[in-house]
């Protein structure tokens, strides 16, 4: 969970197959990074599969931490996990707060940027997948938005906004409306926007545990 990962401007680091992080019950999802918890919302449960994951059920459930805020500055969020089914809602949360990331079922499975003032873009198709596991990993820099999948460049996208951000939802929104469905393995988040190569490293380091 910690060795070989970039661990520069890491404020985030849940690793649920490592029992330091998830112990394997409870709904306290440990912070790595000591900068703050997750909480396991609805009942989302544990699964043993590559590791160690945490399911959720597509109906309510949701991972809240505390708010992490976040400049224009940059940002990156990195996160393992394997899709279901699509969700019946069609907008459901990757990450929640001043900016919504967003599964775009109707896309298909685009990747939708909202930002809180409304200003919205979209991905090109098919950057999530489903029934396998992955890693997707998306920086921010004002203006550019750069998604990467299993280490690699998928698509960089420009949508500007003056506001900061702060994020409080993994994987669904605060209210517990825009449910995903998923095995969650590992999310990562930085306060910087990491570099290419250091995307790759974090990919390299995690790989095998995953088959990929």
């Amino acid at each position: 969970a910690t060795k070989g990962i970039v661990q520069d401007g890491l404020v985030l680091n849940l690793d649920a197959g490592v029992d330091k992080s998830y112990p394997r019950n409870g709904t306290t999802w440990y912070d790595l990074s000591n900068n703050g918890n997750g909480t396991l919302t609805n009942g989302p449960t544990f699964d043993r599969d590559n590791g160690g994951n945490i399911i959720l059920d597509a109906t309510n459930d949701a991972i809240t931490i505390s708010d992490l805020t976040f400049s224009s500055a940059g940002f990156t969020y990195s996160f393992t996990a394997k899709f279901g089914s699509s969700p019946s809602v069609p907008y459901p949360r990757i990450i929640a707060g001043d900016v919504d990331i967003e599964w775009h079922t109707l896309g298909p499975h685009k990747l939708r940027w909202r930002w809180v003032n409304g200003v919205t873009i979209d991905s090109n198709s098919n950057y999530f997948i489903q029934d396998a596991i992955h890693i997707y990993t998306i920086t921010y820099t004002s203006p550019n938005v750069t998604l990467y999948r299993d280490g690699s460049l998928f698509q960089t996208m420009t949508c500007t906004s003056s506001s900061d951000t702060d994020f409080d939802t993994l994987m669904n929104k605060s209210n517990y409306i825009y449910p995903v469905g998923a095995n969650v393995y590992q999310c990562l988040l930085y306060n910087k926007t990491l570099t290419a190569t250091e995307v790759l490293q974090n990919y390299n380091a995690t790989k095998a545990r995953f088959g990929l």
